[in-house]
């Protein structure tokens, strides 16, 4: 299931970089919104040994915003939005309504109201073979400990194998922890492009607590059974989606 949020403003929308921390806040507080949401979040938001998986993702705000760069600034005009999708239904049906629901948004220091509330159908994915293009950065990356105490992190690349692996593990443990049974599914996914131009740094968060992290845009292939190509579509590819990575559209069948 996937939404359009659009959301006004009477006056220019002025966001600092990192920006995509106040998406996320604005979706958890909106499905927070009364205990009855909190309790079925918590029930959705799955946990494993090892990494707790909230199934939702996010775009990036869909309007093109103008840099300032000597306030470090983006400007936005007097409305925006942004989609999210998830294989939760509850989710976004929470979602939806409390958003529907409110007064008033608060956007970082902007006070923004609901333009609307937007289902997008998304046709059921049938083939085993797809084009898909990145609306916000793939990652993938590998968190290894050093001394018992140190971690350091290896962002990979869609030309190196350990991308297409992470990817496919990553995917099919959310699917396994929602549907509480192993996947037997299993997918690979191949870059349409070369070179580094769609290699793309994103800060998350604000200020001091602003945090790059590194991931791909593009064109790719991805193959493998059409129910978790399909999964992947609402709960998006890679690490890190329930702070706007991964997200996913696609773009043509190629069987």
């Amino acid at each position: 299931m996937r939404l359009k949020i659009g959301l006004l403003s009477y006056n220019s929308i002025l966001l600092p970089i990192g920006f995509n921390e106040y998406l996320q806040t604005l979706i958890y507080n909106h499905l927070n919104n009364n205990n009855n949401n909190k309790k079925q979040i918590e029930n959705d938001e799955l946990t494993t040994k090892d990494r707790q998986f909230s199934l939702f993702t996010f775009s990036s705000i869909l309007e093109k915003g103008i840099f300032n760069k000597t306030v470090s600034t983006y400007i936005y005009p007097h409305s925006l939005s942004f989609y999210i999708s998830s294989p939760c239904d509850s989710i976004l049906e929470n979602l939806a309504n409390n958003i529907a629901e409110s007064k008033f948004i608060r956007f970082g220091n902007n006070k923004l109201v609901v333009n609307y509330v937007e289902i997008i159908n998304q046709f059921k994915i049938t083939k085993d073979s797809v084009q898909i293009n990145a609306i916000t950065p793939i990652v993938a990356s590998l968190t290894s400990i050093l001394n018992y105490k140190k971690k350091k992190n290896s962002d990979f690349s869609p030309f190196d194998k350990k991308f297409s692996t992470l990817i496919n593990n990553n995917l099919t443990k959310k699917w396994s922890d929602l549907y509480n049974k192993k996947c037997t599914y299993k997918i690979n996914i191949m870059p349409l492009f070369t070179g580094k131009k769609n290699e793309k740094i994103i800060y998350f968060g604000t200020g001091k607590t602003k945090i790059p992290i590194k991931g791909w845009l593009g064109s790719f292939l991805l193959q493998g059974d059409p129910e978790l190509i399909d999964f992947a579509c609402e709960a998006g590819l890679g690490e890190k989606n329930s702070e706007g990575f991964g997200m996913i559209d696609v773009m043509s069948d190629n069987n």
